[in-house]
């Protein structure tokens, strides 16, 4: 008893879920991680950035549409897995659906416990990903996000919690497949337009505009708005209710 006592004195710091560094894993590494991977699919590795999502800038997203949609007409790509952090993911998922030009399967992944933790989720998450890209019933289906033995429409995908493991979701509209292991089942397709068939065309996009978004609140001082208006090409308003605001 007196071993197993001392032991807890032992602290294993590769086991924590947070206080980690993000960031700074390449997506060779990622790769690395999981041998069967190489069972899938043939794997190439591109690093387009190598930040915490919080960072993701509009610049990032125009360099990673225009590798993909460089990359798509090759024959021998069959499509792509995006490794991606939970904080932005949806919205990077959502700017690809809009404007890549492929029906060759995007698919964007991330985690919610780090490579640190015990229970990590990543490499079951990525592993999936390349599985889902590998099948031919995504073909055609937009952008995806794989999450937790789920895949959803990059149109309805959003981050929901700030810990826990199941935290993308698509809220009512729920997923449009589901994975276990390597078997991918759809179950549905987006309907909406997305890609190739999307009214959105960026073609050899080299700068988007900037647009500011401004949350509505109880005594929201509009001033706000005229400085987001000096630094912007264009402004969102989140507005409350139906995206009603104050008269003033």
């Amino acid at each position: 008893m007196k071993e197993i006592k001392d032991a807890k004195a032992v602290q294993v710091i590769s086991g924590k879920e947070t206080g980690y560094t993000s960031g700074v894993i390449s997506v060779d590494e990622l790769i690395a991680a999981i041998p069967e991977i190489k069972n899938v699919a043939a794997i190439e590795a591109i690093q387009i950035c190598n930040v915490n999502s919080d960072d993701i800038t509009a610049d990032i997203w125009v360099d990673l549409l225009n590798t993909i949609n460089e990359l798509s007409k090759d024959e021998n790509v069959s499509g792509f897995v995006i490794t991606h952090g939970t904080d932005t993911l949806e919205e990077t998922a959502y700017f690809l659906n809009l404007t890549v030009n492929t029906d060759k399967p995007v698919v964007t992944i991330g985690a919610m416990r780090p490579s640190t933790s015990i229970s990590a989720d990543g490499s079951m998450n990525l592993y999936q990903a390349v599985c889902t890209t590998a099948s031919p019933e995504a073909v055609g289906k937009g952008v995806l996000v794989v999450f937790s033995d789920k895949i959803f429409s990059a149109r309805s995908v959003t981050k929901t919690s700030t810990y826990d493991v199941t935290a993308i979701s698509a809220g009512e509209s729920g997923c449009i497949e589901i994975i276990r292991n390597d078997q991918v089942e759809f179950y549905e397709k987006p309907v909406k337009r997305h890609t190739v068939n999307s009214e959105f065309s960026i073609t050899d996009a080299n700068k988007l505009g900037n647009v500011s978004i401004v949350y509505f609140n109880v005594d929201a001082d509009p001033d706000i708005l005229k400085f987001a208006a000096e630094k912007s090409d264009g402004l969102v308003i989140a507005g409350a209710g139906a995206g009603e605001f104050s008269e003033y």
